[in-house]
């Protein structure tokens, strides 16, 4: 899969410019995870994207993490914040499902595993409630071009109003946006993961999918609004999809 570099300035232009723009690349200035704290989070290899387990045996991701390779061409890992840890659970991919068309109209995609796993699962929102912030979780890289991350990070973004988006907030329904504070993003090896609205008693529900709009090319005075897939305008098309995809459909 070839990833090409998005400029911030083109991130919130009008549909036809969105025809040029290119899928998000990492976390930047976030803090270590502990252990069990986002146990329904996974790593995608050869992909280097992140993605969550919403069902014993489907991960949710985005779609531009799938487009280049046969369903069973992935490998999942999960069940540690340490990519190298021993414990970690490895399954392979068998299927994949992604909505037609091209990415940045609908990013996301499922990945059907070989078995199920024995971790939690993420609920999904499943109607647009706005968050004061969004969580994000990955393991990529923390500066434009810097290495993959070994172990899970997370960061805090403000959540940034449709009406802020940029020019064609019409089209962005399907979109959550945010804003870096101080070269706090995401950015390379961080799409597919969530972003994660707080509910209460502790508890978390994936109202994005990491997808575009963060280069971190902080050298160069990015000054990036990094965008999500809105989980919730999806969400009867991921369930049936997901329910598709299981049964073998």
């Amino acid at each position: 899969m070839v990833l090409l570099r998005l400029r911030a300035v083109l991130v919130m232009a009008a549909v036809v410019v969105l025809a040029g723009a290119t899928p998000a690349r990492a976390i930047s200035g976030g803090e270590a995870v502990a252990p069990g704290e986002f146990s329904w989070m996974v790593r995608l290899l050869p992909v280097d994207c992140g993605g969550t387990l919403i069902e014993p045996r489907l991960v949710l991701t985005a779609k531009h993490c799938l487009d280049d390779r046969p369903g069973d061409g992935f490998t999942v890992v999960a069940g540690v914040v340490d990519l190298a840890d021993p414990a970690r659970d490895t399954v392979a991919s068998v299927a994949t499902y992604t909505p037609p068309g091209e990415w940045f109209d609908n990013d996301w995609g499922l990945l059907k595993l070989a078995a199920p796993m024995s971790l939690p699962t993420l609920p999904l929102a499943t109607a647009r409630i706005d968050p004061e912030t969004v969580t994000v979780t990955g393991w990529g890289a923390a500066s434009w071009e810097g290495e993959q991350q070994r172990h899970l990070q997370k960061v805090e973004l403000p959540f940034l109003p449709d009406a802020q988006c940029g020019e064609n907030p019409d089209h962005y329904d399907q979109y959550l946006c945010t804003r870096t504070v101080n070269r706090r993003s995401f950015c390379h090896g961080d799409p597919g993961g969530p972003g994660l609205r707080r509910l209460a008693h502790g508890r978390r529900e994936q109202v994005g999918i990491v997808s575009f709009g963060s280069d971190c090319e902080w050298e160069n005075n990015e000054d990036a609004k990094p965008v999500f897939t809105d989980v919730a305008y999806f969400a009867p098309d991921i369930r049936r999809a997901s329910r598709r995809l299981v049964s073998g459909g």
